[in-house]
């Protein structure tokens, strides 16, 4: 290669200059321009490192394609492109053929340039890429010339060249792998960094030589150093391993020169490029260096390799004919190895001046014996006083150095290292990555290639680095982004919608989405806040509101408001809230945290809480402060799924279902999540759910439901420690125009939840007229359909038993599933008496009206009836696999109608108020109002001929009787709306027990436990058990349908607290196989009462007999009026 003639190279890139600035009244040296040009150079290569790293490709560059085989050889193209390795830029303009690759002209030189085709199975290649730089001058291309000047060149350049090897059977078909291994076998070259140059730990070292003594007194003695008379830059360059050149100049001298023979032998140069002058004669034992081409450029000229052919001057030059001639002569084929190529047309027009070779010229002064290439061993250099010895390594070819050495100060060289640890070459850094891999198979005669691997690294420009962002929000302080305002940002998105990532920071501001679609809000987690401004006069805003807008999603933020929601969707669609932290302030208000209205929107893994208003870190814990909190869907909004939420702490309840529209007195509307409390008690609107009465006949406003809601899922959520009840509709029952008016939800799934230590406000006192219509608790609902509730656990609700709690409450269920939750601990046992417990519900599970979900007529077009359709909807009310623990008040409470199936539950009852429904089942009390099939009318009138008939049936009467029952198969049958009456009450364990209560409450009920039917009750394979100190129940069991089976239950009762264990009664009765502590009173008019063991015939023989259950009775009623005395 061509060397830049300097006067010297100290850049030291370690001393971290920046820059250099000229001074006035100074002289300007090449060096000063130089380290200026280097230090920008170098600049520029690590900023690259840093911004792109130390590999990679924005585009195709250098990607390998169209594998073939030319002339036995496999060969393929180089896609146009640029790469970046090691922070040079290799750039290609077109696609280029590998074996015609523009930089390397003098390919095919050594036959491992191209490797030969298989000629059997297959073979797998690695192809990669070395890059380095090299100056460029004048004598390469002539068009750097400025002839104006009429002299010599003035500057060079620096190009940036690459040539891409293959590396044959590397067999593996990973990158990694056999990068790896090829790597490993460049030991020998250096080690491969981390910018992916190829490194050599190789220092030069310079020492001085010793001078000779002379005893002629004219000749003055020699001191010790740079014995030269000229200030030099020595060029010190290493031929291989073992061998080095030096020369003065940096060896620069560069001319162009025509390789012809003299007997035969290729010795003679014609120089075509003039010297300078005759100092720059190439003379006698001189050393030059011959160097063919290396590159081609765009115009045509053509650029000196590396290295070449090293020789010395056999004849002096001949400024006449501007010959001289070599020792040695080439190798062959070494000036015309571009011969022959496809492309030599683009770099060689055909003129014969144009084979031309380059010469360099090392001169070394006045040392003219020592040879072109010098053995380490030698080290002296010439007689400059100068010596050189290297250490580390490796030592490579063309690695040089460069000594500038100056008369004035002899023993000083610089750079300074030389004479200390040594100095690291300057050049030739080389850097080589990998490209792909190509497996060469041989089949039929022919060799086909497949790129099965691009090992080229790739990045995408920073102008389009957005992934998903089609803007950026930076708040200026913490981030920077394209915008500092969210909704200036999402006002610069296309109509068609479009990505808005916000940065971390804190955004005062009021986000707006409206009329939009196809919208992303997204942050960086919990580190990208959006806060609500604080407004004094308290109109506030939501942080964020959704109106209008379709296919809107807001993923991880954390979300900040005060009096109005963090998160507002209204009358929108397909849109979501997830992985994000929305939280109230402590402020009062009638709005949950998040408030949705539309449909198929969801909200999932996202936190929902309120911050305390103490200015301390964690939400009020168990309902304090003033907001509300949770989520509330409004009226009217279908497909709403609450998914893997954590709704901790509020006011209000957990999730509201339902919202109001409030109505003046005037027409005018206004939706509402709540009614407005009145005055200025911020504890109104904590208070627990009721009717909405408006008390005062002025008031201008009234209020009624916004709408039903249709298929609404909640499912693995969190939801706890809210003042208001877990899940619940925002109001019961409303008067509105005397009418009673519903919340309606249909297609509700509760699945997978823990709702645990929510209702921790105080509860008022629900007005007489509706206090068995209105509840507190867990789950609290109106009027659903396909009802769900699955796997959750609902405990630990309210503040006490004196509070009126419930687990799960429904006014009315069409279609219900209550299955695999534990329902434990609402309204826990505390230190309060029973006698102060406040009226109210109390139950854990209790629903006033169950009805089997109907059947859809398939020709049905009804949009309510598909829209609340649930693909698992089954006719039957099921019950199941429940463990429910109540502290006060029944486990159980169920009117309904239809096919009702309640089995292997756990119902436990801990206490009873003795009030309301509990005088009439303590425990679980359960009746089915749907009606048996069976009947017609004509047998019907039948059943109450003989109800009243006390006649034997052989008397005229009874065989008149039989007579009517036959002939009333010709009546019609009885056709009902209610649907069948099944009741299913099978291998549960039921439960009462005071015994561990403290307080010892006292008190009466008809039963632990009331199953009625219209039709038919199975009490199979149950266990029975109340356990009280001075509590009463008359019968453990109370059964009745129209045909009843009390078959295999054990019955319990603690000693003399129940006068019977069971009291059955049904037209066709079977009691058999049950053991009971107290007698047994089965009744029928069909009755199969057998094999029943009775503990109490153990000790009093005959006392189940009629006389010994009257004695039993009187006893045991003394017994209750001892134990309350």
């Amino acid at each position: 290669m061509s060397t830049v003639d300097l006067s010297r190279n100290a850049t030291d890139f370690l001393k971290r200059y920046a820059g250099v600035r000229m001074q006035q009244g100074r002289v300007l040296t090449d060096d000063d321009f130089n380290e200026a040009a280097q230090l920008d150079q170098e600049d520029q290569r690590r900023t690259r490192l840093d911004a792109i790293g130390a590999y990679g490709t924005p585009d195709d560059g250098f990607l390998l394609k169209a594998p073939t085989v030319v002339g036995g050889k496999p060969t393929f193209k180089l896609a146009a492109g640029s790469l970046y390795l090691g922070g040079l830029r290799l750039e290609l303009a077109v696609d280029e053929p590998f074996h015609l690759q523009k930089d390397w002209l003098t390919f095919g030189a050594n036959a491992s340039d191209w490797p030969v085709a298989p000629t059997s199975g297959s073979r797998i290649d690695m192809v990669w890429v070395e890059a380095w730089q090299q100056p460029v001058t004048a004598v390469e291309d002539s068009e750097l010339f400025e002839v104006a000047l009429g002299g010599p060149d003035t500057s060079t350049r620096v190009r940036t060249l690459h040539r891409v090897y293959v590396q044959p059977n590397v067999n593996t078909d990973e990158c990694p792998a056999a990068w790896s291994a090829l790597t490993a076998s460049w030991s020998g070259l250096g080690t491969l960094a981390a910018d992916y140059e190829l490194a050599t730990t190789a220092r030069l070292k310079v020492a001085f030589t010793t001078p000779q003594e002379t005893s002629n007194l004219c000749s003055p003695p020699q001191n010790g150093g740079y014995l030269g008379a000229e200030n030099q830059a020595i060029r010190v360059q290493l031929v291989d391993d073992t061998h080095y050149t030096w020369g003065f100049d940096n060896a620069a001298p560069l001319y162009r020169a025509l390789l012809s023979s003299v007997n035969g032998h290729r010795v003679k140069l014609t120089l075509l490029t003039e010297p300078r002058d005759a100092v720059h004669w190439p003379l006698k034992d001189q050393v030059v260096e011959l160097l063919p081409w290396s590159a081609a450029l765009a115009n045509g000229e053509r650029v000196a390799d590396l290295s070449g052919h090293l020789t010395k001057v056999a004849s002096s030059y001949l400024p006449d004919s501007a010959e001289f001639t070599i020792v040695d002569e080439p190798p062959t084929g070494f000036e015309n190895r571009w011969e022959g190529r496809a492309d030599q047309a683009d770099f060689f027009n055909g003129d014969a001046k144009q084979r031309f070779v380059y010469v360099r010229v090392w001169n070394r002064g006045d040392d003219l014996s020592s040879p072109a290439k010098i053995p380490l061993a030698n080290n002296t250099l010439g007689h400059t006083g100068l010596s050189v010895s290297w250490t580390g390594g490796p030592l490579r070819a063309n690695d040089y150095w460069i000594i500038a050495a100056r008369p004035a100060a002899p023993q000083v060289l610089t750079p300074w290292g030389y004479d200390k640890a040594g100095v690291l070459a300057h050049g030739v850094k080389r850097y080589r990555a990998p490209l792909g891999l190509i497996r060469w198979t041989f089949s039929g005669g022919n060799v086909t290639g497949e790129v099965i691997h691009d090992c080229r690294r790739t990045f995408l420009p920073l102008s389009k680095i957005r992934n998903c962002c089609g803007v950026t929000v930076g708040d200026g302080t913490n981030s920077f982004g394209q915008f500092t305002s969210i909704n200036a940002a999402i006002a610069a998105l296309p109509a068609s919608g479009g990505s808005v990532c916000i940065l971390p920071g804190r955004y005062e501001e009021n986000v707006y989405i409206g009329n939009r679609q196809h919208i992303t809000l997204h942050g960086c987690g919990p580190r990208t806040r959006i806060v609500a401004p604080v407004v004094a006069n308290g109109n506030e805003a939501p942080a964020v509101y959704v109106y209008n807008s379709s296919d809107v999603h807001i993923e991880g933020l954390a979300l900040e408001a005060g009096a109005m929601p963090a998160v507002v969707v209204w009358e929108s669609d397909h849109t979501t809230l997830s992985d994000s932290v929305v939280e109230m302030r402590d402020q009062f208000g009638i709005f949950p945290a998040v408030y949705l209205q539309g449909e198929q929107l969801a909200v999932t893994h996202s936190m929902i809480t309120t911050l305390p208003g103490n200015g301390g870190i964690y939400a009020n814990p168990f309902g304090g402060g003033s907001a509300r909190g949770g989520i509330q869907i409004a009226g009217g909004s279908e497909d709403v799924r609450i998914v893997d939420n954590q709704i901790i702490g509020g006011a209000g309840h957990g999730i509201t279902l339902g919202s109001l529209v409030q109505v003046a007195s005037g027409g005018g509307e206004t939706d509402v999540p709540d009614q407005t409390p009145t005055g200025n008690n911020p504890c109104d609107v904590c208070s627990a759910i009721g009717i909405i009465l408006i008390d005062d006949p002025n008031s201008t406003v009234t209020y009624r439901s916004r709408g039903d809601l249709y298929r609404i899922e909640i499912r693995c959520n969190d939801i706890a420690r809210h003042g208001g009840n877990g899940i619940s509709v925002v109001r019961l029952f409303g008067l509105v125009n005397q009418q009673v008016d519903l919340i309606g939800v249909h297609g509700l799934r509760i699945a997978d939840n823990r709702l645990a230590y929510n209702l921790q406000r105080q509860v008022e006192q629900i007005p007489q007229a509706y206090r068995l219509f209105a509840a507190y608790g867990g789950v609290v609902l109106a009027l659903v359909s396909e009802l769900v509730i699955e796997h959750n656990l609902i405990a630990r609700h309210g503040l006490g038993r004196s509070s009126p709690v419930t687990g799960v409450y429904a006014l009315m269920a069409q279609g219900l599933r209550i299955e695999h939750n534990h329902i434990i601990d609402n309204g826990v046992i505390d230190s309060q008496p029973v006698t102060s417990a406040q009226a109210g519900l109390r139950a854990g599970v209790h629903v006033w009206l169950a009805l089997s979900a109907p059947e859809l007529e398939k020709t049905s077009t009804s949009t309510g009836a598909q829209q609340a359709a649930d693909p698992q909807r089954s006719p039957q009310l099921r019950i199941h696999d429940n463990v429910i623990v109540q502290p006060l008040g029944q486990a159980l409470f169920l009117l309904g109608a239809g096919p009702l199936a309640i089995t292997d539950n756990r119902l436990a009852s801990q206490g009873t108020t003795a009030t309301d429904l509990q005088l009439l089942a303590s425990t679980v009390l359960v009746a089915d109002f749907g009606f048996s099939r069976e009947w017609t009318i004509g047998l019907l009138v039948t059943l109450l001929l003989k109800i009243f008939d006390k006649s034997s049936p052989s008397t005229g009467n009874g065989q008149a009787i039989c007579t009517y029952a036959k002939a009333s198969v010709f009546t019609k049958a009885i056709k009902t709306k209610l649907p069948t009456g099944k009741l299913q009450f099978n291998d549960n364990q039921v439960s009462y027990d005071s015994l561990g209560d403290s307080d010892n409450p006292s008190g009466y009920a008809l039963a632990s436990t009331v199953l009625l039917s219209l039709d038919d009750v199975a009490a199979l394979a149950n266990q029975f058990e109340f356990s009280a100190q001075q509590q009463l129940a008359l019968v453990d069991l109370l059964a009745f349908g129209l045909s009843l089976r009390v078959n295999d239950n054990r019955l319990t009762e603690t000693w003399g607290r129940a006068l019977l264990s069971a009291f059955t009664t049904g037209l066709m009765n079977t009691t058999a196989d049950n053991q009971s502590t107290h007698c047994l009173s089965a009744n029928g008019m069909l009755e199969s009462v057998h094999d029943n063991l009775v503990l109490a015939e153990a000790f009093c023989d005959g006392i189940c007999s009629a006389q010994g259950k009257k004695a039993l009775a009187a006893f045991v009623g003394a017994g209750a009026v001892a134990f309350q005395s």
